[in-house]
């Protein structure tokens, strides 16, 4: 830790040198700003995990790292990573390298000092709508199909979620939401896969394309001029 901070402030400051009070600071941090908060952030970055890993899996890890950042590009046996500032050659030597999601990084960053373990630190996909609180309804074409409740869930699944999370956004309880979600995966229009405690559901392909077309279906109708009688 020291090294870090010389590395970027030059010294380190007086106050950090006493290591119990550094980490009882970092553990009231903990408890006032982020305990209650961390099952959210958590879904944010189990989603996140999710995603990368089917993109790798259909469209190869080129385009995986690609739609991390526009800073990022994979050729061959080397990943770059274009940061201000930064110029450096880090040689993986069979660590790999680690993809750490964050819910709270702007922009991707990796770590400080060269000698670290390869990591590439970004921000999580969806980690934008964290907060969000009300939830969206699904088409009526859609919802006619499929019920108002699985409409909106399919429709809510743009970006994965778990089904805590989604039961949180639409106020009923995880077991109701389970129920649905599972309809939904045997009909063929999601996907699971377990991180940890948690299940993330995603749309397939077939979802999206359902939704898609009912959203534009919806379009076509609000467009539509009365007829005469």
């Amino acid at each position: 830790m020291r090294r870090d901070f010389r590395a970027l402030f030059g010294s380190v400051p007086a106050v950090l040198r006493d290591r119990e009070r550094v980490f009882g600071a970092l553990e009231t941090y903990w408890e006032v700003a982020l305990a209650g908060h961390w099952d959210r952030v958590r879904e944010v970055l189990e989603a996140d995990i999710a995603h990368r890993g089917r993109e790798t899996a259909r469209h190869g890890l080129a385009t995986m790292l690609g739609g991390i950042s526009d800073r990022i590009s994979f050729s061959g046996p080397a990943v770059e990573v274009r940061i201000a500032g930064v110029d450096r050659v880090v040689r993986a030597g069979g660590r790999g390298l680690t993809l750490v999601p964050s819910a709270f990084a702007r922009r991707t960053a990796v770590p400080v000092d060269p000698a670290a373990p390869p990591l590439l630190i970004y921000a999580a996909r969806g980690a934008g709508a964290l907060w969000e609180t009300g939830r969206r309804a699904g088409p009526a074409a859609l919802a006619a199909v499929l019920g108002q409740v699985r409409a909106d869930l399919l429709t809510a699944l743009a970006r994965p979620h778990s089904s805590t999370g989604l039961a949180r956004l639409h106020g009923v309880t995880t077991s109701a939401v389970n129920q649905h979600l599972r309809a939904l995966r045997d009909a063929g229009l999601l996907a699971s896969q377990r991180h940890g405690r948690s299940v993330v559901y995603a749309r397939t392909e077939l979802g999206h394309a359902l939704v898609s077309h009912s959203v534009e279906r919806g379009s076509d109708a609000a467009r539509r001029p009365l007829a005469r009688t």
